[in-house]
């Protein structure tokens, strides 16, 4: 699933068919292992922390809104309800920071694959600046 949703992502800007783009994908994603990995372990720690927060913020608004109704004399499982809706969404609008950020790491090795960095040659950010400046 990883590697279909990046081929799709070159099949984009490679403007190629599907089978190349999975071949190119694959080994640019091999030839960028380390950075790969490091990147994964940040962005499921980020969006761990981002589902714990929208849960936890949740729960005490939940818990806060519950103390008022003192009709209520078992409030625990709405709670629980509320909390496990909370992390459904969480997760699906979280899900679309994490495509995001597979989408600029697969162009971030595009970029730094064929562009050395050198005057003729320059990242492409550094293009941008340059052009900048001349304007």
């Amino acid at each position: 699933m990883y590697l279909n949703q990046n081929a799709y992502t070159a099949t984009g800007f490679n403007i190629s068919s599907f089978c190349m783009s999975t071949c190119d994908t694959f080994i640019l994603l091999v030839e960028n292992a380390l950075r790969l990995a490091t990147i994964n372990t940040v962005r499921d720690f980020v969006l761990f922390l981002g589902k714990v927060l929208i849960i936890s913020c949740t729960a005490f608004a939940g818990v806060l809104e519950f103390n008022f109704q003192r009709d209520y004399t078992v409030w625990v499982l709405p709670l629980l309800i509320i909390c496990l809706f909370s992390w459904l969404v969480s997760h699906c609008f979280l899900s679309v920071f994490e495509i995001v950020v597979d989408v600029l790491f697969l162009c971030f090795a595009v970029d730094t694959k064929n562009n050395d960095g050198s005057p003729g040659r320059a990242h492409f950010g550094r293009r941008m600046e340059n052009r900048d400046a001349a304007l």
